[in-house]
């Protein structure tokens, strides 16, 4: 008697779409010759993606067995919007602040030891800007940067909330002899908790970068 073995694979597709709109307001004005101001917001609203989800059973020869769409209840994206502003003295001194919300609690997803909720964010940033006028425009020619962020993630496993906190520095400088930038930033972060057997996690991130800009114009005849 001879044995025989028939080995099939199985392979289940899902993919979403749909439009989603996100819109934005930016107002700026000049308070006096020293003072700047600039606030800025963007909002999204809860959108539905369509699911398309299928289940495709294969032979051992590549063959298909079975290929049918299979019913699949569609998914939500939350409300959400950002909130900043900016506060600049003598186009040097800059305090920045941001708010970020997003509604996933109000979607009543959960799983084992999971569920979605309410995240948020909010970073606080300053920075001192070198400028100088090139062209009849004001080019900045270094600057540096210091923030802090605070934020709680979409997701709470086993009860717990999972956080990320941490502070950035960074400097950049834009050559004045090539059209070259140069832009080194440190971040250092704690993401996570110990309780409840979860993990914690302590990172740090260095960007170097390097841009090439360049400057179109002409000298092309003017008419007034």
């Amino acid at each position: 008697m001879q044995n025989t073995t028939s080995y099939i694979s199985t392979n289940t597709n899902t993919s979403y779409n749909s439009f989603y709109f996100t819109y934005g307001l930016q107002y700026y004005t000049k308070v006096n010759k020293h003072w700047d101001f600039a606030l800025g917001a963007t909002f999204a609203n809860k959108t539905e993606l369509n699911p398309q989800y299928s289940i495709i059973i294969l032979a051992i020869d590549s063959s298909q067995l079975y290929n049918q769409p299979q019913p699949q209840s569609n998914f939500l994206l939350p409300v959400n919007y950002t909130v900043g502003l900016s506060v600049t003295k003598d186009k040097k001194y800059s305090l920045l602040a941001d708010y970020k919300y997003q509604g996933w609690s109000a979607l009543n997803y959960s799983g084992f030891n999971y569920a979605l909720q309410t995240s948020r964010r909010y970073s606080l940033g300053f920075e001192i800007s070198k400028k100088r006028n090139s062209y009849n425009t004001l080019f900045e020619t270094n600057y540096f940067q210091a923030g802090l962020y605070y934020s709680n993630s979409y997701i709470n496993v086993y009860g717990q909330p999972i956080l990320d906190m941490g502070g950035t520095i960074g400097f950049g400088i834009n050559a004045r002899r090539t059209p070259l930038s140069y832009t080194v930033t440190l971040q250092y972060g704690v993401k996570g908790t110990e309780s409840n057997q979860l993990v914690q996690e302590r990172y740090v991130n260095l960007t170097i970068m390097i841009s090439y800009r360049d400057i179109w114009y002409t000298k092309g005849r003017k008419f007034e």
